[in-house]
């Protein structure tokens, strides 16, 4: 049991580093083998816990330390992507998408959650906030995986995550 929960944490920073490579060769290969260890790690995973079973403390303990790390190399992944991608050409439909996201789709979920649902307080705040977010990393992996808007989708992340910063205040009012 303790070396299946083990493979099932390599797995995943195995799928991970597999992604990192494709972003830095371009080889469909590495891209393939991540899909690959991702989907069935993934798959694995539900499985373990529908059949409720728990990880021990230690091994617990690793499998947080690694999950530490996700943030900082999804943000490294997002560089690598830019670095290699370049920005976009065309910057006015990124901006429309950025201010979409930040100021058009909170805007909707306060007046239907507010008006519509009858929410108040904190539950409004948290659910105006979550959808204020800047547009995450998983937009650049689909855009990756579909090979579609690959640079448009990297300066969006970039770009929302710094105008989050400018807009974050105005929800948190």
């Amino acid at each position: 049991m303790v070396i299946f929960r083990l493979v099932f944490g390599l797995l995943l920073v195995a799928g991970i580093l597999c992604f990192a490579m494709y972003i830095g060769t371009r080889d469909d290969r590495w891209r393939q083998r991540g899909l690959v260890i991702v989907k069935w790690t993934v798959l694995a995973g539900l499985g373990w816990n529908a059949l409720g079973l728990g990880l021990p403390a230690v091994l617990d303990e690793v499998l947080q330390m690694l999950g530490t790390a996700v943030v900082p190399l999804c943000l490294t992944l997002i560089g690598m992507s830019l670095a290699y991608l370049g920005w976009p050409r065309t910057w006015r439909a990124v901006l429309g998408l950025v201010a979409a996201k930040l100021l058009l789709l909170p805007t909707l979920v306060l007046v239907f959650a507010h008006w519509g649902l009858g929410l108040t307080g904190m539950p409004l705040g948290v659910i105006v906030m979550m959808a204020a977010l800047p547009t995450g990393s998983n937009a650049l992996i689909f855009a990756q995986r579909y090979r579609c808007q690959e640079g448009e989708t990297t300066a969006a992340v970039v770009i929302s995550t710094l105008g989050f910063v400018l807009t974050a205040p105005l929800w948190l009012a």
